[in-house]
């Protein structure tokens, strides 16, 4: 199956390090917690319509580290620098859609058993 920029639509993909494959998306080096750097690449970006935030700042010690200050903290201004910087200045942006990591499975809460599925409840 092609992705979205394979299938011609206008892909903008930023992380710090270059992927493997961007899939067609035109990409740019940027650091989500430099405020300024999101403004100065992202806000001219005016016919951006999607945000999918997939960027996640883990601390070494995956459990603890959901409750740790420091990570909610950098993870929450990876976030609004990205919306911040997106929102006032394209005016057709629908909506955010935010990819999580183990924390959208429960790890955080309890270990997960093997052979746990996205289809049902795991507690």
């Amino acid at each position: 199956m092609q992705s979205y920029g394979e299938r011609g639509y206008k892909v903008i993909a930023v992380s710090r390090r270059k992927p493997l494959n961007p899939y067609g998306a035109s990409w740019h080096s940027l650091d989500l917690s430099d405020e300024a750097a999101c403004k100065a690449l992202l806000s001219p970006l005016t016919g951006i319509v999607q945000i999918v935030f997939a960027a996640l700042h883990e601390e070494h010690n995956l459990v603890a580290g959901w409750l740790e200050k420091q990570q909610i903290d950098r993870n929450g201004l990876m976030l609004r620098n990205t919306v911040e910087a997106v929102a006032p200045y394209a005016k057709g942006h629908r909506n955010v859609t935010i990819l999580q990591g183990p924390k959208a499975y429960g790890v955080h809460v309890h270990p997960m058993r093997h052979g746990a599925r996205e289809d049902r409840d795991e507690d």
